[in-house]
């Protein structure tokens, strides 16, 4: 609002109006019929009229209020504001004298009553104004919407070799944008050991899903159908004599056409993979080191595959009875019974301990560390010295990772 004007309206049906007076705020009076106000604020005008008797009329007041404030700017916010490949809902708050609220979408589009938050499905910027009752308009604030996603990514896939090749072909793919590899181990290349196809599945920051299957059928190869039988056997028990944790499982494929890839599953669960030479229709051979069993039955499986397919073993049998340490002997050298002598342990044969304990009335007073040659022998010597008189209790123990085995206990007599 820019100025008011007050139009001033009086009669007198005897002898007519002389003359109408008006002052503003207390000022100096003025004569006239309109009235001009242009300074925001609140304003007092007083009025009357004098009539040609010059009787003059009683003074009258009126409150006019000038407003040329505008309303605050509205302020907008989103409700997503990361990457998204869903719709967007934008709030707009306008200020508590904001009589009239509207917003546009759009630069071009046309402002619209503001009742509830908008639906933006497309990057756009949105704006707001507000009017107040005076009609003094606010800025125009707008707030562009730019984090909405919904396409999604591709990618690229490069062979190398493209060529045809004897040997593996590895696969990579290069995105349209950056995301995060879902599958593969997070990994952009896959490996192909014999003809096929693999699927990238990957994922951008908005959420957005894509899909890039690489298909490779450049490889040669001598097998001509899926591998031969594997048979799996071990040497638990042959290579030490003893059913310990430690052994090795060996796969033969005698004669056939051959694998590419080998697995061998333990209790189920997949503990090995190899890369094998395909040299059909020759025998193929590979070994895997098992550690640290515990006592218990293990059943093996394994699995040879090509580009034809894949061929599983059957199921072998590992039985592990002696993969905590063998038991210790303890023995002493106290023949004078005074307090000063040697608690000595040896383990003669079997399963060897890394640890060896020895415990005095139940209580550890000596500790040694040793070294694992299962199944050779194993020794060690505690020295005591200045024992009391009395009688004491001696038990050694030999501790591996499939736990304690403990010795006899042993009473050594201190009688001076």
């Amino acid at each position: 609002m820019n100025h008011v004007t007050v139009n001033l309206e009086s009669a007198d049906n005897l002898s007519g109006v002389a003359a109408t007076y008006y002052s503003v705020d207390g000022g100096i009076q003025l004569a006239g019929t309109t009235v001009v106000l242009t300074t925001e604020g609140e304003h007092t005008l007083t009025y009357w009229s004098v009539d040609n008797a010059n009787n003059v009329e009683d003074h009258k007041t009126t409150i006019v209020k000038i407003d040329k404030t505008s309303p605050e700017d509205a302020t907008i916010s989103a409700d997503l504001t990361v990457p998204t490949h869903n719709d967007v809902n934008v709030t707009i708050s306008y200020p508590g004298d904001a009589a009239v609220k509207q917003y546009k979408v759009g630069a071009g589009s046309s402002w619209a009553a503001y009742t509830a938050p908008i639906v933006v499905s497309g990057n756009d910027t949105v704006y707001a104004r507000g009017m107040d009752a005076a009609g003094n308009v606010s800025n125009v604030t707008y707030y562009v919407v730019s984090n909405i996603d919904k396409t999604a990514p591709t990618a690229t896939i490069l062979y190398n070799p493209a060529t045809s090749s004897t040997q593996e072909v590895v696969a990579t793919i290069t995105p349209s944008e950056p995301v995060v590899i879902t599958n593969n181990g997070g990994s952009s290349s896959y490996t192909f050991y014999y003809n096929g196809s693999f699927s990238f599945e990957y994922i951008d920051a908005a959420g957005n899903h894509g899909t890039s299957t690489a298909v490779v059928s450049n490889i040669s190869s001598q097998s001509t159908a899926k591998p031969g039988a594997p048979i799996l056997s071990d040497d638990n028990g042959y290579d030490t004599g003893l059913q310990d944790g430690n052994y090795h499982i060996a796969m033969n494929m005698w004669n056939g056409d051959n694998g590419r890839i080998y697995k061998l599953y333990e209790n189920g669960l997949l503990i090995d993979t190899k890369i094998l030479v395909d040299n059909a229709p020759n025998a193929q051979a590979i070994t895997t080191s098992i550690n640290g069993r515990m006592n218990g039955t293990y059943q093996y499986y394994a699995e040879l595959t090509n580009a034809f397919g894949t061929t599983r073993s059957g199921t072998h049998v590992v039985t592990v009875t002696q993969a905590a340490p063998a038991k210790p002997v303890v023995s002493n050298n106290n023949w004078d019974g005074d307090g000063n002598f040697n608690v000595s342990m040896n383990m003669w044969w079997g399963t060897n301990g890394s640890v060896y304990h020895l415990y005095e009335n139940g209580i550890l007073i000596y500790a040694q560390v040793l070294t694992n040659n299962t199944p050779s022998a194993q020794s060690a010597i505690a020295i005591i010295a200045n024992k009391a008189i009395g009688t004491y209790e001696y038990r050694g123990e030999l501790v591996n990772y499939a736990g304690a085995t403990s010795s006899d206990t042993m009473i050594v007599n201190v009688t001076h």
